[in-house]
């Protein structure tokens, strides 16, 4: 297992795409796998259950994560140790596993969870605490150039603990036992590898600094605040759903919204390889090409979405139907208007990673406050007078709330760097 996870130095760059694209889609389809087993294993109710135990999870990650990732792999002349951002990191686990089990006993009160829901969505949260400790080691690997041993890492624990969980689903027919089981699994497996690759680096025995972690925690809080804000507009719907609806439904709008991230997913394919000569194009006023850019990229979301859409009209609810082994035929308008915000989120995601390489972060906070409150003030309302077609709409609503906010400001950005252009002529 060493020799295979820590691979040979020729080919460190070509394992490095290969595995870290393994990782991303095996992150991506890890719910969706899950789901295809509990619908034959178990029955609709503990698919719903899990729907929501993973939303929860994915939101108090970002917690856990704290956006402090990037900032750390772009830390090239080590501004913080490896010290500082692991002291970093078990102060906001520690904040992840408070705020974990204040959300989880409120949600047991206000929605009257049974004692099966709320252990399972508490042990939902502790794998993604496994992938948040995981994840500094992770970052520290890849600062040193060993992205390819992260994404092998995280590739291997990811397809076990997935295999783990499935397998117990079927032979127990339980949920709350194989949680459980998979839960030790993934810390056993993540140990594991930790011990074999951390070695490998050299580094100084692990100390706690407060100081700088608090620094970090500073310097991060608006990535964090941005990407928190993001997941719960994004899982709003869901959160409206576990409130007023049944486990049943949140199932059936689970399996419909699965598809949605596949937009992203491609446009970031075609976007990706291209960032950095935008960047370039940005940082040398390269105005013409920039534009160009920029224009291409847009026309790429536009011909996605719509190919999506015609692909979602004609075959999605069929597809749907067999691999979670269900009837979703009364759900094929929700699935299009579903599809529609998909489309949106991918400009959405474009908009904000440009606005990003302007340097103006900070409107993106903006943007996410306002659609945050948005949903804290409609989603119960909407759900409540229209069910699961209520979820749909606002799904889309909130999504357009924000493609319009970030459009303006990507306007004022682009006004703004334009005059500058001009005026230095």
């Amino acid at each position: 297992m060493r020799s295979f996870v820590l691979g040979k130095k020729e080919n460190i760059k070509k394992d490095s795409y290969i595995w870290n694209t393994i990782g991303g889609l095996i992150n991506a389809f890890q719910s969706v796998i899950i789901l295809m087993v509990l619908t034959r294993s178990l029955d609709m109710e503990y698919a719903g259950i899990f729907t929501i135990a993973w939303a929860i999870a994915n939101l108090v990650i970002t917690i856990g994560k704290y956006g402090v990732r990037n900032y750390q792999v772009t830390d090239v002349n080590e501004k913080y140790s490896f010290n500082d951002y692991f002291s970093n990191r078990v102060i906001v686990s520690i904040l992840m596993i408070i705020f974990t089990c204040i959300y989880v006993c409120f949600l047991s009160i206000s929605n009257q969870y049974a004692f099966d829901k709320t252990v399972i969505v508490f042990l939902m949260c502790y794998l993604k605490l496994i992938d948040s400790v995981e994840d500094v080691f992770h970052g520290m690997y890849q600062q040193h150039e060993r992205l390819d041993v992260a994404s092998k890492c995280m590739s291997i624990r990811l397809i076990l603990s997935t295999v783990c969980l499935c397998v117990c689903s079927i032979i127990f027919k339980d949920l709350l036992i194989s949680s459980i089981i998979a839960c030790v699994f993934s810390t056993f497996i993540f140990v594991y590898l930790l011990k074999i690759t951390y070695s490998i680096f050299n580094l100084p025995k692990i100390q706690f600094d407060f100081f700088n972690a608090k620094r970090i925690l500073k310097d991060c809080f608006p990535i964090f605040a941005g990407s928190f804000l993001s997941f719960y507009i994004l899982n709003a719907p869901k959160y409206a759903i576990d409130a007023l609806l049944s486990s049943e439904l949140q199932a059936y709008y689970g399996f419909i919204s699965m598809p949605v991230f596949v937009i992203g997913l491609l446009n970031n394919f075609v976007f990706q390889p291209i960032l950095t000569t935008v960047a370039n194009c940005y940082e040398t006023k390269n105005k013409d090409q920039f534009f160009q850019l920029i224009k291409r990229q847009i026309v790429v979301i536009l011909i996605i979405t719509i190919v999506a859409l015609i692909g979602s009209y004609v075959l999605g609810i069929p597809v749907l139907s067999i691999l979670y082994n269900c009837d979703l035929s009364n759900y094929k308008v929700d699935l299009l208007i579903l599809m529609l915000g998909g489309g949106i989120l991918a400009y959405v995601g474009f908009l904000t990673t440009i606005i990003t390489l302007m340097r103006n972060q900070n409107i993106i906070l903006i943007g996410y406050v306002i659609g945050g409150v948005l949903a804290i003030v409609l989603s119960q309302l909407v759900v409540s007078l229209y069910g699961l077609r209520g979820a749909s709409i606002l799904y889309l609503l909130l999504i357009s709330v924000l493609a319009v906010f970030f459009s303006i400001a990507f306007y004022f950005n682009l006004k703004t760097w334009k005059e500058g252009i001009t005026s230095e002529r």
